[in-house]
């Protein structure tokens, strides 16, 4: 299996030094609150696509919703964001600094005099993978204030995926729409069927102002809005739409346990081995709840390899977030 096999977070928010070794198929990581569970998410998944630097600007990744123009200073640590990992068996490095400018944005063609809301070129992402600068600034992202230069990819396709405890239907209809195309809905709708017995179908259906939603069959005639059949029905679709559009590839879920009723949560664990062994996805997720770490020990039986547990701590010495990690017959 293609894996995630390893990961420091040298520099990322609050964290600095975390080591995650030997990651297994399902990766759950636990901890008291403000220790750095979502940071960690976070930097694994914003290392899992460092080929697109638009990443960075992710409203994912701005917990408060408010625009940043210079994301290092928001996400880094001293004034860089540095992630190290081994994926698909190579070892990879990603360093992120901002610089600062103040460049008139020029357009050398134009004839007409510049009006008073021309944007400048106000900031330059540095981007090095594997000591190597990305030199090509041929991308430019519009922020509040300007633009900023860029290096890469012209659109941002990420590979893998990231859930946050409120994500909604809306996050990625498109990646739903190749569930449809691949010919695995109907797998998808038996799984959720274990859950809402009386599912007979879901679809993408387009409002006439051209808003997309999913519209789920029941009972098969009468037909609601996936939604309208409950918040847990909607993060387990969610979840396992999520990996089953990410094939050979890796899901971050943050909280995975929001919005769940503790009596689903064993079966939730076991179509969540099911799935990852189907589909080749590795999940590295986040959890408060006891029951659901108990649950997910449980489902794993048989198959103890495939979990490992992340318990991170502060040491009292630095203050450096660290963690043991509980795998086989640990668990």
């Amino acid at each position: 299996m293609n894996r995630f096999m390893k990961f420091d977070a040298i520099r990322y928010r609050g964290i600095d030094g975390l080591s995650i070794k030997k990651a297994a198929k399902i990766n759950l990581i636990v901890g008291p609150n403000g220790i750095g569970k979502t940071s960690l998410l976070e930097a694994i998944w914003l290392f899992t696509n460092r080929d697109n630097p638009i990443t960075l600007w992710h409203s994912d990744l701005s917990r408060s919703g408010y625009e940043y123009v210079n994301p290092v200073a928001e996400l880094g640590s001293g004034k860089m964001i540095h992630l190290a990992g081994i994926e698909n068996g190579i070892k990879q490095d990603y360093k992120v600094t901002f610089e600062e400018l103040t460049t008139k944005f020029t357009d050398h063609k134009r004839t007409r005099p510049y009006t008073a809301n021309q944007k400048f070129i106000v900031g330059k992402m540095h981007v090095e993978i594997d000591n190597k600068k990305l030199e090509n600034f041929s991308m430019q992202y519009s922020t509040r204030e300007g633009f900023i230069l860029l290096p890469g990819a012209e659109h941002a396709v990420y590979p893998s995926m990231f859930l946050i405890s409120d994500s909604s239907l809306g996050i990625d209809l498109q990646r739903f729409s190749e569930i449809v195309r691949q010919g695995t809905k109907d797998a998808l709708v038996r799984k959720l069927r274990l859950f809402h017995s009386l599912l007979s179908d879901i679809e993408i259906v387009v409002e006439d102002d051209g808003e997309p939603y999913i519209l789920a069959t029941v009972n098969e005639d009468k037909r609601f809005r996936l939604e309208d059949l409950g918040s847990g029905i909607e993060r387990i679709f969610t979840c396992f739409m999520a990996m089953f559009a990410s094939r050979n590839s890796l899901v971050c879920i943050d909280r995975v346990e929001a919005s769940l009723h503790y009596s689903a949560f064993l079966k939730f664990w076991k179509l969540i081995h099911d799935i990852s062994e189907e589909f080749n996805t590795q999940i590295f997720a986040t959890t408060h709840s006891k029951e659901c770490i108990d649950a997910a020990i449980r489902a794993s039986s048989g198959r103890k390899e495939d979990l490992k547990i992340y318990a991170l701590y502060r040491n009292r010495d630095d203050k450096r977030v660290g963690a043991v990690d509980y795998s086989g017959d640990d668990l």
